[in-house]
């Protein structure tokens, strides 16, 4: 497995600790970032999808695997790799690499790619010439990802708290935003109407979509959630577990008018966690005439 088969750019570690700090890592010279792209269409499927990033197999795995064997072909003996749970500031370490910027949708924004892209790091002690490339900013003067965002998310900065990738793996209190949720898991609006997605290129074999990555409520129910790890553990959305996945298909279904009032008391008793049990109360009060 050769460095040149992947699209990576080279940090040199004291360009990054200008911007961020870094505790017992004196040994770590040079930063190689990747990026790995994925799915950038939508397949016809019943039930409720996840975002694209979630189709194939848990992105943590296969690029942890690719990154070591990149690590092994070029010998190093002292390195880290990582993708996601990491202590770096992955987009931060893109963007100094020269793989990208940061757009308005606060997503990682590739020439190659547009944001459909996941970022993995092989940090090591062996120095190696840094990349020399800044790109310009590409969405100055557009605006179709604040303006398209459901929940307003994008509007003056980045709301974390009001994104609902955020907030399908959460268990906030704010229901309202949720009553605007279009995906099982995460959301791909703001990256849908990026004119920088509207490309075609190839990606791993391993992040194509498969039948897991859709949802239909009484199927999910009868995978149950004893065997709802076991099912899934090849798949980036399992640390949700399935309390909250549940959640986010009742509210679908409710979102969609497939839910009576009625319905949901079956549902409400499921569980005594008091997030879900309001939940529910919320999404009952709605269906029976109350707030939309």
């Amino acid at each position: 497995m050769r460095l040149e088969d992947f699209d990576y750019g080279v940090v040199d570690i004291r360009d990054y600790l200008r911007h961020r700090t870094l505790r017992n890592k004196d040994w770590i010279k040079s930063i190689i970032v990747f990026v790995f792209p994925y799915a950038n269409d939508a397949p016809k499927a019943e039930g409720y999808l996840t975002a694209k990033y979630a189709y194939g197999r848990d992105y943590h795995i296969v690029i942890k695997n690719k990154l070591e064997e990149i690590a092994e072909t070029l010998g190093f003996e002292k390195y880290e790799a990582m993708t996601d749970i990491s202590y770096l500031d992955e987009k931060l370490c893109a963007v100094l690499a020269g793989l990208g910027r940061i757009g308005k949708n606060n997503l990682l924004l590739t020439p190659k790619y547009g944001s459909r892209v996941l970022i993995g790091e092989i940090v090591t002690s062996v120095v190696f010439p840094k990349t020399e490339s800044e790109l310009p900013n590409p969405c100055i003067d557009c605006f179709l990802c604040v303006k398209n965002c459901p929940t307003d998310a994008l509007r003056n900065g980045f709301n974390k708290k009001k994104c609902l990738s955020y907030l399908s793996q959460k268990t906030s209190a704010d229901y309202e935003l949720y009553d605007k949720m279009e995906l099982a898991v995460g959301c791909d609006v703001c990256q849908d109407v990026c004119p920088l997605n509207r490309k075609e290129y190839d990606y791993p074999e391993e992040f194509r979509f498969d039948p897991k990555s859709r949802f239909v409520l009484q199927d999910f129910l009868e995978i149950g959630e004893k065997n709802f790890r076991e099912h899934y553990q090849d798949k980036a959305f399992a640390f949700l577990g399935y309390r909250k996945i549940l959640r986010n298909l009742l509210v679908l279904e409710a979102n969609k008018g497939k839910l009576r009032p009625g319905e949901l008391e079956k549902y409400a008793g499921l569980y005594e966690d008091a997030w879900f049990k309001k939940h529910m109360g919320h999404l009952k009060g709605r269906l029976a005439g109350g707030k939309d």
